[in-house]
């Protein structure tokens, strides 16, 4: 089978070359260079090559403040709801009445399981001990 034809599309009239090549491609299909953003990425590649060892010693820097700073924000963080919560429960009598039982019978049911862990405990001893002296 042959080769299917080139088609070139002229212009109706072709005065000079340059007319003619406009004339061929419609302007959708016309690259532009995004200077913009080649231009700032070549100004950040310039700075960071000049600046490179001192961006270094500040990203380090930042970090280092920050580790000795954030347990001080983690502190004033929990202060501060420590002191959101209290004053909630200033406003409202009931809240801290429900809530001081509520602690009082979970600390209630923690010592009976420690009551019920230590009389087991104390006796396997008596048993191994039953056992140690029949043996």
């Amino acid at each position: 089978m042959g080769e299917p034809e080139q088609v070139i599309a002229e212009p109706d009239e072709v005065e000079d070359v340059d007319a003619s090549i406009d004339g061929l491609h419609p302007p959708t299909l016309e690259q532009h260079h995004p200077w913009l953003i080649s231009y700032s990425i070549n100004s950040a590649l310039s700075w960071l090559a000049f600046n490179g060892w001192y961006t270094l010693g500040f990203l380090l820097f930042c970090y280092i403040l920050w580790r000795r700073i954030e347990p001080k924000c983690q502190q004033w963080l929990r202060k501060r709801e420590e002191f959101k919560e209290a004053a909630k429960y200033h406003k409202d009598p009931d809240k801290v009445l429900a809530r001081e039982r509520a602690l009082d019978e979970a600390r209630l049911r923690m010592q009976e399981q420690y009551n019920k862990d230590a009389q087991k405990q104390a006796e396997k001893r008596k048993e191994k001990r039953n056992e140690g002296l029949n043996a």
